[in-house]
């Protein structure tokens, strides 16, 4: 479902994104020039692409039915990232309710560990059933 998302070609690289049943999330990006501003890092829409994918697919492995909307994200960001800088990012759920799942989802240096980033969002079952998204991403090549 991640590697068929139009807006995820533009930031993260597919191939280094992993999650278990439990939420535990993790999504390795090293950002390139394309991704960063004029005074030449990280764009802030970077941060919190890695950190809403992070936090979304910790909450969404613990819902089986609906597919989960961000209904609101709050970002921190803690120092810059220039282009070539391997970035790891992690998720995880903090609480869950019949209509709210609480997530947040921290990003380090790969290299020394150092905070880059943190967030929490809230995420709310949509009526996009993951059933349907499933069949509707199978017809997509």
């Amino acid at each position: 479902m991640y590697a068929k998302a139009p807006i995820s070609g533009l930031i993260n690289d597919h191939r280094n994104f992993q999650f278990t049943a439990e939420g535990a999330t993790e999504i390795r990006f090293t950002p390139q020039h394309q991704h960063c501003h004029t005074a030449g890092s990280l764009h802030g829409s970077g941060y919190f692409k890695l950190l809403d994918d992070a936090s979304f697919f910790a909450a969404q492995a613990q819902t089986e039915d609906s597919f989960l909307f961000t209904v609101s994200f709050n970002t921190y960001l803690v120092r810059a990232v220039v282009p070539g800088t391997e970035l790891v990012a992690r998720g995880v759920v903090k609480s869950r309710s019949r209509s709210l799942t609480i997530a947040e989802a921290t990003i380090h240096t790969a290299a020394d560990g150092k905070l880059v980033a943190s967030g929490s969002g809230t995420f709310h079952p949509s009526p996009v059933k993951l059933a349907d998204l499933k069949s509707k991403l199978d017809k997509i090549d």
